[in-house]
């Protein structure tokens, strides 16, 4: 009975959603780096590949247009490494709420696109973690164009608009777009995949779990890392 309630409470803990982080609008200068996991899509399957990373920091600068314009600094950096030998990050996008309006971009990432075509494997992308809005090196679409090559980085400016003035907004998930994917692993040659934050985006101030606020929360997830850590003891004892 013990090691049914424990796999049971594992199971729980592990289930819980990424956290979505609220930027409310006296927050200029929060800020933070998110990074974000590269999947491909091997014989129909959505495979998390070492090594295939990236990394996005947000800085928030305030709003305008009356306030209904959000203004960010960003930078994207392909950090690849280990058995992946080679990957371009050609696009990167968030998914927010509220829904955006629209949204315009400076820098390598100058196109942007609102509730685009954005090419991607099953399985990483959690429910209701649908991309909004994305910012691409291409010249139509966020589906391809040129980017950064690994160890690269780029710098710029975007605005997210909304229909109405807001005290709060929420950036739900972060993706990146990867594509010319070299590597010994799976033998990739030129491969295409989506990056995606499974720890949630993060921005100071900290995240909060939009459908489990409250005070419990900081108590369920010290239990869940205890739960972890007796697992793990079990583990080794045996």
């Amino acid at each position: 009975m013990k090691k049914l309630f424990l796999g049971t409470a594992l199971v729980l803990c592990l289930a819980l959603p990424a956290q979505a982080v609220t930027v409310n609008v006296a927050d200029v200068g929060a800020s933070g780096t998110t990074v974000l996991q590269g999947y491909v899509d091997v014989n129909g399957n959505a495979v998390s590949i070492p090594g295939l990373t990236g990394t996005l920091f947000l800085e928030y600068d305030g709003v305008t247009n009356g306030g209904l314009t959000w203004n960010f600094d960003y930078t994207v950096t392909n950090t690849t490494s280990g058995n992946v030998t080679a990957s371009r990050i050609s696009s990167f996008g968030l998914s927010t709420t509220p829904n955006i309006t629209g949204a315009t971009s400076t820098g390598l990432f100058d196109l942007s696109l609102v509730n685009p075509s954005f090419p991607n494997v099953q399985g990483p992308v959690v429910s209701g973690s649908a991309l909004e809005v994305c910012f691409s090196s291409g010249s139509n679409s966020c589906s391809g164009g040129d980017g950064l090559l690994k160890g690269q980085s780029a710098s710029g400016e975007f605005t997210l608009t909304f229909a109405t003035a807001l005290s709060a907004i929420s950036l739900d998930h972060a993706f990146l777009r990867f594509q010319s994917i070299d590597g010994s692993a799976y033998a990739f040659n030129g491969a295409s995949g989506v990056g995606f934050d499974t720890g949630g985006v993060v921005i100071t101030p900290q995240a909060v779990p939009g459908p489990m606020l409250g005070a419990g929360l900081p108590g369920l997830l010290a239990a869940c890392g205890g739960l972890i850590a007796l697992a793990r003891r079990r583990r080794r004892a045996a």
